[in-house]
């Protein structure tokens, strides 16, 4: 029992449609939680509300989130674990700076030590 070829084509311009509209629900939450990263870049420069945006999704099962809000949501939390690498290896490279240059110093003083003692030998 084939169906005919008029409601075959039916059927798959109305799942064609639906995978586009899927694609756009997912694009325009990658674009709004993109805006909202952008917005949240530092404390002082976000915005309540969109911190209230984004953490009402956060507080909704994941299950229970169009998919625009859960790609939102995505893109929001890349965007943070991306901020937080960041500050990680800056505190990284300024802690190897400080032990850089206090080792300098201590190599300086060393040097100034044997200096003077060479001298007043």
């Amino acid at each position: 029992a084939r169906r005919p070829a008029a409601a075959q084509a039916v059927e798959l311009a109305r799942a064609t449609e639906a995978l586009r509209d899927r694609r756009d629900a997912i694009d325009d939450g990658f674009r709004d939680g993109l805006a909202y990263a952008v917005d949240a870049g530092g404390d002082e420069a976000a915005t309540a509300s969109v911190r209230a945006l984004v953490d009402e999704l956060r507080a909704r099962p994941a299950d229970e989130l169009t998919l625009r809000e859960l790609a939102t949501v995505r893109v929001v939390e890349a965007s943070e674990r991306t901020q937080a690498a960041r500050l990680e290896s800056a505190r990284a490279a300024l802690d190897a700076a400080k032990r850089r240059d206090a080792a300098e110093r201590a190599h300086e003083r060393l040097r100034a030590e044997h200096e003077g003692l060479a001298h007043g030998a």
